[in-house]
């Protein structure tokens, strides 16, 4: 059995530390912050969250276009829940 250490819980890191330790291996992952690394909490996936928000509001805002009228003054967004999808 092999010792492996790896450095960074983000989508490499722990992958391989997933793989090592499915081979049997002994493996200590060092992570700084949460696993998933930047992109998964703070970047891509975020950001991704957000923009589908955007988009779903855009395509609500202009479903008229389809033949399906919604009123514009109730078209709103709650931000909150927003920043809870993000987040989630």
């Amino acid at each position: 059995m092999n010792r492996i250490a790896i450095l960074g819980g983000g989508p490499a890191g722990y992958v391989a530390a997933i793989t090592a330790a499915q081979q049997d291996e002994e493996v200590i992952l060092v992570v700084d912050g949460p696993l998933g690394g930047t992109c998964l909490n703070e970047g891509c996936m975020p950001t991704k969250s957000l923009l589908k928000s955007a988009d779903t509001y855009d395509l609500v805002k202009n479903a008229g276009h389809m033949g399906i009228r919604l009123p514009s003054n109730l078209i709103e967004v709650d931000w909150d829940t927003v920043q809870e999808r993000k987040r989630d």
